[in-house]
């Protein structure tokens, strides 16, 4: 925002709000958005888009990565959004199959895989869907395993068989909270896991895909700025991510004694 013009305490003023995937703090913070009626939101989840919706924040909303806008009823069309909401799609659902392709290659002896999945997600069963076509085709089992809360996935992942050769764990917003205690846990089951952002890896986990989430705020930055010029977002088209990244920690695969093909880790965008 500064690089485009805007000082903060100058052109413009922060409010910075954290719900840490705790619907009730979420849903709180919706309603004083409502009431307190900024220039300009920027959100980073589906689940707060959600509680802004539900709550009738009126506000321009500016979404940093979010899937499938259109499914979800933020928006009426992808290039005419129609409504309060614009901004940036992750596209992290249709980019599921990539996932177990990547974790197959990583571990062509893998059998079955595994699917860590909350079933409170907006993204739940197209996302589970996505992934069980993919193993199928690829001839892999697939076994769900879902959890929503934290002691949830403790659990889940203490009793994962030991048969499941792979985890592929979805976009979640509590699961990007409780990111280290999941990498913890996939390190002493010694499971091998791919995740779909970056900061997973990054605390401990083994390897992720997505998309670029440095180049996803900045895009949302100007998405701000044309709002506070301006423009309306009902007539600003969703953009998607220009590109994605796979994420490998060589640090991780050391340490449940896995041994990644050179070639994969040659496609690394960032290794860790």
């Amino acid at each position: 925002m500064q690089e485009l013009g805007y000082v903060d305490g100058v052109h413009v003023r922060y409010n910075l709000l954290y719900g840490n995937g705790q619907p009730d703090l979420i849903k709180g913070f919706a309603g004083e958005l409502r009431r307190d009626a900024p220039d300009a939101i920027a959100a980073f989840s589906t689940i707060i888009i959600n509680a802004m919706k539900d709550e009738g924040v009126t506000s321009p909303v500016v979404m940093v990565a979010v899937d499938d806008p259109l499914r979800a009823g933020f928006v009426q069309d992808m290039s005419h959004p129609g409504m309060n909401f614009t901004g940036l799609t992750a596209n992290v659902v249709a980019q599921a199959p990539r996932l177990v392709d990547l974790l197959h290659e990583a571990i062509p002896r893998v059998g079955t895989v595994g699917m860590l999945a909350s079933p409170a997600s907006s993204t739940y069963r197209l996302f589970r869907s996505r992934v069980e076509e993919q193993a199928a085709r690829r001839g892999l089992r697939m076994m769900a395993f879902d959890a929503v809360t934290p002691q949830e996935i403790e659990r889940v992942l203490a009793t994962v068989p030991a048969e499941v050769g792979g985890l592929v764990v979805t976009n979640d917003a509590t699961y990007y909270n409780e990111r280290r205690r999941i990498a913890e846990l996939a390190v002493e089951r010694k499971l091998p896991a791919i995740y779909p952002r970056l900061g997973h890896v990054e605390v401990g986990g083994l390897m992720s895909y997505g998309p670029n989430e440095e180049y996803l705020a900045t895009r949302a930055a100007g998405f701000v700025a044309r709002i506070l010029d301006g423009d309306s977002p009902a007539d600003m088209p969703i953009e998607g991510p220009s590109r994605y990244e796979l994420g490998v920690s060589r640090k991780a695969a050391q340490a449940i004694g896995l041994a990644l093909p050179q070639s994969f880790l040659q496609k690394a965008d960032r290794l860790i």
